[in-house]
């Protein structure tokens, strides 16, 4: 009864052992690769444009244009006057 566990016990660890290897064997052999076939189908080419970040909106105390800034209407008027008033 001993010789036969000892022997079915190094059987089962032989099998173990030979069907780790061969799992691993098989599972290290590259796969061929498989490529997905689709049919050509007949659409319209379209554009698609991905815009990231925020939208900031201007408030009118923005920035003001030179035309409109104080100092510009009072260089406007200097301006005016010196040509007004000396004759060339």
């Amino acid at each position: 009864m001993k010789k036969f566990k000892r022997i079915a016990a190094i059987s089962l660890l032989a099998v173990l052992f030979i069907g780790t290897f061969a799992y691993l064997y098989k599972k290290s052999r590259p796969q061929p690769e498989r490529y997905e076939e689709i049919t050509p189908e007949l659409s319209d080419i379209s554009r698609n444009t991905v815009v990231t970040g925020k939208i900031v909106t201007k408030s009118p105390s923005s920035p003001r244009s030179a035309a409109s800034s104080p100092r510009s209407s009072r260089r406007q008027e200097s301006r005016s006057r010196r040509e007004t008033s000396s004759p060339r």
